[in-house]
């Protein structure tokens, strides 16, 4: 027997007397199979499962996470008698919302995306930045696909400057599979190379990757 078998018993026999606080206690293990299920399935593809929009998915998993969390605490104090104990469980429950819910407003990551000539992909860019940094990472996304990959691709600019943010950038369709990415660095004066104007940077992004 395992460890956690063991100790999975060990909390069924001492404090999970009742059926509802056993059924409690199953529902909450739900959300971390599915988030586990989820990161298997990814592990596989080498890619990031996304439903909708990029930003959407951190919230669902947030949400998942947290629900496993309020089921769990529910099932340990719901057949208590002592209202202390009740409170103490209420005041958990609020901090662990009121976390969460900080950890979603101080995200400040932004998401743009762009499709290829033909639709076939699509360019996701990830905006972030913090104190006098700032970058953006690149994923690539194939039509009526629930998987995006990560291009491994970044660029950094200065001072925290976000160009897609600010509209200070320009892409330049090579092929279907390839784009050529203009951005401001955020720092000095547009040189004579500038394409177009404020835009003083460029890469190359490969959309297909293989594995």
């Amino acid at each position: 027997m395992t460890l956690i078998n063991k100790i999975f018993n060990f909390l069924i026999i001492n404090f999970f007397n009742s059926k509802l606080q056993k059924v409690l206690l199953i529902t909450s293990v739900i959300p971390l199979i599915i988030l586990k299920l989820i990161n298997e399935i990814q592990k596989h593809n080498h890619a990031i499962i996304v439903i909708g929009k990029f930003e959407t998915m951190h919230n669902i998993y947030s949400i998942l996470f947290l629900s496993s969390i309020t089921l769990l605490l529910i099932s340990l104090f719901v057949n208590s008698n002592k209202s202390v104990i009740k409170v103490i469980m209420i005041l958990i429950l609020i901090i662990l919302i009121f976390f969460y819910s900080f950890i979603i407003y101080m995200d400040e990551r932004k998401y743009f995306y762009f499709n290829s000539p033909n639709n076939e992909y699509m360019l996701i860019v990830e905006e972030d930045s913090f104190l006098l940094g700032g970058w953006s990472n690149f994923y690539s996304k194939e039509k009526s696909s629930i998987f995006v990959k990560n291009l491994n691709s970044r660029i950094n600019t200065d001072d925290g400057y976000r160009p897609f943010s600010d509209k200070n950038y320009h892409l330049k369709w090579l092929d279907e599979n390839t784009v050529e990415v203009y951005y401001y660095f955020g720092q000095g004066d547009c040189d004579i190379n500038c394409y177009p104007k404020n835009t003083n940077r460029s890469t190359i992004i490969h959309l297909k990757t293989t594995y």
